[in-house]
């Protein structure tokens, strides 16, 4: 099957193969979304400021391959594009092989290198040794310096090409007006938070991946919770968009303390109204450092959650915050504020070097480099 695939692929792309690369012409995949977010978006509005370069930008949510026009559209920009920008696994970049001219460029969408991934990972969820998907990259824009070893790895790709040029969705938590606009309409949405403390709990899923994932509920009880905390304090949950299933109160009295807020706002922004973060392994634990945010790690699960997806680094030692394995324990770490906070200045300093505020003017300042476009210097 994949190798008819990949001979059909051949045909269609072979009118594209003729056709000249394009100067200044940039295009930006992405199938997370219907709509570009986190790195890949800070990239490309900073990018459109950029005089006489041509920007295209294909979204597409899902399986290429029910979209004829939309796949057309994908050989075409792929084939002539001087520089393509991704931000996830792009399926399609398995069956074309790219020309030398093309510089394509991966931005991730995530920082950090925490889960394996990629070639990295092991077992039936593992990408294909074989494939020559990642191994495409001319380039990988990752956080810090520490964390390009395992990119090198993740993706099959010589160190040399991984650039710690820092993670440009994080741009924000340096940016005090963002922040204060922010502020501003969570509350003016949200007043009866306004003199609440809020205690965010934003887990990743279990599972596969999309549309084979789940969060056992069973392991977190809201009620619990709300029932050892102070008046003064609002549980928000924040699950992962993967995930359908939603934690709710049973009890009636708890309604008007707790909120979901799945289906609103940025996880990353909401770490701004946040005054302690609950998750187990999920990257969030990156940008929440930047904040100095008290973090608790319930990891009830961890031995089989390591052994079926595994990390690049012991968890244990690893993680800017107290872990705890029951309810209970998370219960009583809120109550006392034991937190073991003093993780997460040394945590941020590994994983972002100095890239906070500058990472997106880092990747434009290389991308117009690739372009050969003048640019003034900047230090990266």
């Amino acid at each position: 099957l994949k190798q008819l695939a990949g001979a059909c692929f051949s045909l269609l792309a072979l009118p594209y193969r003729h056709c000249k690369v394009q100067p200044k012409q940039v295009t930006f995949l992405s199938n997370r979304s219907d709509r570009l977010s986190g790195n890949i978006k800070s990239v490309f509005l900073e990018m459109t400021k950029v005089p006489g370069v041509e920007i295209t930008v294909l979204c597409h949510k899902g399986n290429l391959l029910h979209s004829l026009p939309v796949l057309r559209q994908f050989l075409r920009l792929y084939a002539t594009s001087q520089v393509v920008f991704v931000d996830d696994y792009y399926h399609l970049l398995s069956y074309v092989k790219k020309k030398p001219e093309v510089q394509l460029v991966q931005l991730w969408h995530a920082c950090g290198a925490f889960k394996t991934f990629g070639y990295s990972r092991q077992g039936e969820q593992a990408l294909p040794q074989g494939s020559p998907n990642h191994r495409q990259y001319d380039y990988a824009i990752v956080s810090s310096q520490q964390v390009c070893p395992c990119y090198a790895e993740g993706f099959g790709i010589d160190l040399q090409k991984v650039l710690p040029l820092g993670s440009p969705r994080c741009d924000r938590f340096a940016d005090d007006r963002y922040k204060a606009a922010f502020t501003k309409r969570f509350y003016a949405e949200n007043p009866k938070l306004a003199d609440k403390k809020i205690v965010l709990f934003a887990p990743t899923f279990r599972g596969g991946g999309q549309g084979n994932c789940y969060y056992p509920l069973e392991k977190f009880r809201p009620d619990d919770l709300l029932d050892a905390l102070p008046e003064d304090t609002v549980l928000a949950t924040k699950m992962h968009p993967y995930l359908t299933e939603r934690p709710t109160c049973q009890r009636a009295e708890h309604t008007n303390r707790f909120i979901d807020l799945t289906d609103r706002y940025d996880v990353n922004d909401l770490l701004f109204v946040s005054s302690v973060l609950i998750t187990d392994y999920s990257s969030v634990v990156y940008e929440a450092s930047i904040l100095n945010l008290p973090m608790l790690f319930y990891a009830f699960d961890l031995e089989s959650y390591c052994k079926e997806r595994d990390f690049y680094c012991d968890y244990a030692s690893f993680v800017p915050g107290r872990i705890v394995r029951t309810m209970e324990e998370l219960t009583h770490a809120l109550q006392t504020e034991d937190y073991q906070q003093e993780k997460v200045a040394p945590f941020y300093t590994r994983n972002f070097d100095d890239t906070a505020g500058k990472a997106t003017q880092n990747v434009v300042h290389f991308a117009k480099e690739l372009l050969h476009i003048p640019t003034d210097h900047l230090p990266l």
